[in-house]
């Protein structure tokens, strides 16, 4: 369904694309190919063993050969994967490669490829994983100040909604792929942030339906923030002003006669004496 989305015409990669790309694959081959030829080893002392012991009393290899099968047993599959992750990275880049626009929401530590970024209702296709290594920063698009920048071309929560994004490649269980996408990476300037990752298998999401903010989220953030600080503000300026003015009337009353305070005890008090007072008059 993507090759056919994506017609007949290819597209170079992107040039910055990030050093683990090239690497691909390699963590694991790594480990797995030493754990074969520790393997191998085993086996072939098991084996020079043997032929070098006398024929009456043949040399017991098995020791060798259980430790070589607890070796094998995790270094082929590594060894495996990592030549396929490898050769994976390795055809996306023999050759321009088919192009779509997609959308990418986020969440926690994996990132969801949608079919666009404006349909609301449309179902994530795959996941990948979301890491630092994989990604590297491309050229800049467009600069100019902070709120020039967030007006004309407004960031987003990627968690909450997808952004559009460019994916190079074809999306298939363990494919490497790469996508290329705008970002707010300083606040004088937006620049391209490719990302080049193997695809996850499909599995179940709990991701919701997204409604589209419409706007900044770092502006509407700010707004909400001087708008909390403002109701606090308020909040604080108003019961300091009933404080002063419960204080004002206790001190007005009390130069009077001394009888406005509210505490119970004293208006008692105050009164018989003031009451007294009176009558003398």
């Amino acid at each position: 369904l993507a090759l056919a989305a994506a017609g007949k015409a290819r597209h170079p990669l992107p040039d910055d694309l990030p050093a683990a790309h090239r690497r691909r694959g390699l963590p694991m081959f790594l480990p797995g190919a030493g754990l074969c030829l520790a393997a191998a080893a085993l086996l072939v002392w098991g084996l020079a063993a043997d032929l070098g012991a006398d024929r009456e009393i043949p040399y017991d290899a098995v020791g060798q050969q259980f430790l070589a099968m607890l070796l094998l047993v995790p270094g082929i599959p590594l060894a495996g994967r990592g030549v396929s992750a490898h050769l994976a990275a390795r055809r996306l880049r023999g050759a321009p490669q088919p192009a779509l626009v997609v959308g990418v929401r986020r969440r926690l530590t994996r990132a969801w490829i949608y079919p666009d970024a404006r349909t609301t209702s449309a179902p994530p296709l795959i996941a990948f994983y979301e890491r630092i290594r994989n990604e590297a920063d491309g050229p800049t698009l467009v600069g100019g100040t902070e709120d020039r920048l967030r007006q004309l071309h407004y960031d987003i929560n990627p968690d909450d909604e997808p952004c559009e994004a460019i994916l190079y490649g074809a999306p298939y269980e363990g494919a490497e792929v790469v996508l290329a996408c705008a970002v707010h990476l300083y606040i004088d300037r937006i620049t391209t942030e490719v990302t080049a990752t193997p695809l996850l298998p499909r599995r179940r999401h709990s991701l919701r339906d997204w409604r589209p903010l419409g706007t900044s989220y770092v502006v509407s953030q700010r707004e909400a923030a001087a708008a909390r600080r403002a109701r606090a503000q308020a909040r604080a300026s108003s019961t300091s002003s009933s404080s002063s003015s419960s204080s004002c009337g206790s001190g007005a009353d009390s130069g009077s006669g001394g009888c406005g305070s509210s505490d119970s005890s004293c208006g008692s008090s105050c009164g018989s004496s003031c009451g007294g007072g009176g009558g003398g008059d």
